[in-house]
Formats: structure tokens, sequence, C-alpha cells
């Protein structure tokens, strides 16, 4: 199971102002709900960003709450239009058991190799929708294109999920995640030359 932990506490509401002093001491204003009434909490930025940064927005998140654990899944970043600062965030209460969808990034290895053999990585997918139990959320799903040739194209169904993990009902397996196409290879001087002479010639006549 992917698991962080993230220290969360409760935070004031009523006032728009509330959320402006969370921000102001180095808090991100958040919601948890499900399982019960809706739950307005903050939890600190410096350290949710790191957490971001290592581990991603996938897995569960333990958030210790009156110094209890909470299991929940991040499910809404909401982001400034312009500053592209964190406003916001949307927590969801799970049971570890429980059934559950949810959106796990897409990482992409061996884009060396793929460059080696004049391919051009073009994702098309950054994260796909998931069912499994909360308990086996994955914090990422890894795709290697290092075996893969110009020409090849992964689908959302051949992504490698784990055990117990499946595509969302409502995910089309055909939906495209990566493509590799071909490098333009640059034309040799004497092909660069007939191809000069054949445009003049056209332009003559």
């Amino acid at each position: 199971m992917a698991t962080v932990q993230l220290v969360a506490q409760d935070r004031p509401v009523g006032r728009r102002a509330y959320l402006t002093q969370v921000r102001a001491s180095g808090g991100i204003p958040a919601v948890l709900y499900g399982h019960g009434e809706p739950r307005p909490i903050q939890v600190p930025r410096r350290e949710f960003q790191r957490i971001l940064e290592r581990h991603g927005s996938g897995g569960v998140f333990e958030l210790i709450l009156d110094g209890a654990p909470q299991p929940a899944l991040l499910k809404e970043i909401d982001r400034h239009p312009v500053t592209d600062e964190i406003v916001n965030l949307g927590f969801q209460r799970v049971a570890l058991t429980e059934t559950v969808h949810a959106r796990v990034p897409v990482a992409l290895t061996g884009r060396d190799a793929v460059i080696a053999r004049r391919g051009v990585v073009q994702s098309q997918l950054d994260a796909v929708e998931v069912e499994c139990r909360a308990v086996d959320v994955p914090a990422v799903i890894t795709v290697d294109l290092s075996g893969l040739e110009p020409g090849d194209v992964i689908r959302a169904g051949d992504l490698p999920l784990p055990e117990g993990v499946m595509l969302a009902s409502t995910v089309d397996p055909e939906q495209v995640v990566v493509t590799i196409s071909g490098a333009a290879v640059p034309a040799t001087e004497e092909e660069a030359l007939a191809a000069q002479e054949a445009e003049t010639a056209t332009e003559a006549a």
C-alpha cells in the first residue's frame, strides 16, 4: 500500500478572511468529506509540497487529525489561475477495504533508449482513473518505454496495473497514453540539392 502521513488540523470557517489567515500562516485550506459530515481542515504547505514532489498525488494519505490516523484519497487540487499556487485541497475519507475510484499519475521511464533509436515520445495522458480497494491504490503507474520503437503506441488497456487494480469503467481501454513517432531524418547534401533543383524546375515551368 502506498501511504504517506500528513498532519492536519481543524480550521475556522465562516469568513473569507479565515482562509487568508490560513494561507498567510503557511497552511493550505482543505475539506475532508465522505463517510460523514464535511470537515474543514488545513495542512502545512511546505510538507504537502514535499510529498507531492517525492510521492506524487496518488496513493492513500494518512491524515493525522487529533492524533488519530484517517485514511483519505486526494481528490482535488485547486490552483490560482495566475500564480499556479495551491489554494485549496479536497480529501475523501475512505475505509482501507472499500472499493474506490482513484486518479493515479502515469510516469514514463526509458525515454533515453527511445531517443537513441530516433524516436520521439508523445505523452497523451498523464493520469488514469482506476478501481480497486483503497488499500491497493498505487501511488503511480510506471510505463517502461525502453523497448519501444517509432510507430509503437501504448493504450490504457496496456498499462501495467498492480494485482487487484483495474481500469475504471469510465476509461476506454483504447485511449492512447503515449505514442512513439519517428524523428525527422536530416536530408543528405545530394538529396537536398535534388529537391532544390526539382522545386526550381517546377517554378520555371
